[in-house]
């Protein structure tokens, strides 16, 4: 018995368009997806896993903090929370980053840190799907970054390595600030 009810008419409407059109049923199928934040550091593009970039703001005023290595910016007040920012261009190519109107702080962090860095221009969100991923992948140019790029996807023919934010913040290198 066929009843006429919303779920049997869906079902019909999509074997209809399966018959006219055999690609939709494949696109329509629920894919695995990364979400992530595609951002430039230098001649470098990357992604940041959009779970922990929290916003993407202007740089703001903030404090230097002697004795400190020269990729270390300081600390700021975020709406009353203090933050640490770090010249991720520094960090990488050991020359500050050049402020443009293009430049931008990704506050990053979990629920007990939050942190920022200076990016050199964000360029929007990323979606790839699992066949996306590149089980293997070169090297970025950038001897500082490599260790803390851990994967890639691939958007047609672009590679967009991902920086491990978390593998970043948790490094001898990062933890120890001091010049």
């Amino acid at each position: 018995m066929n009843e006429k009810n919303p779920f049997n008419t869906l079902l019909d409407y999509e074997r209809r368009l399966a018959a006219i059109n055999p690609s939709f049923v494949e696109k329509s199928v629920t894919k695995q997806e990364w979400t992530g934040i595609g951002f430039k550091v230098g001649t470098l593009e990357l992604l940041g896993d959009m779970g922990l970039i929290k916003e993407i703001i202007d740089p703001i005023p903030y404090t230097q903090i002697p004795g400190t290595k020269p990729w270390f910016l300081g600390v700021s007040n975020l709406r009353g929370g203090l933050i640490s920012a770090t010249d991720l261009h520094s960090f990488a190519f050991n020359s500050p980053a050049k402020m443009t109107s293009q430049s931008k702080w990704l506050i990053c962090g979990t629920e007990r840190e939050r942190f920022a860095l200076l990016v050199d221009n964000v360029l929007g969100m990323k979606r790839f799907y699992q066949e996306d991923k590149l089980h293997s992948f070169a090297e970025t140019e950038n001897e500082e970054i490599n260790p803390f790029v851990y994967e890639a996807y691939k958007e047609q023919e672009k590679v967009w390595p991902v920086f491990n934010i978390l593998r970043f913040i948790n490094s001898q290198k990062f933890l120890n600030v001091a010049a």
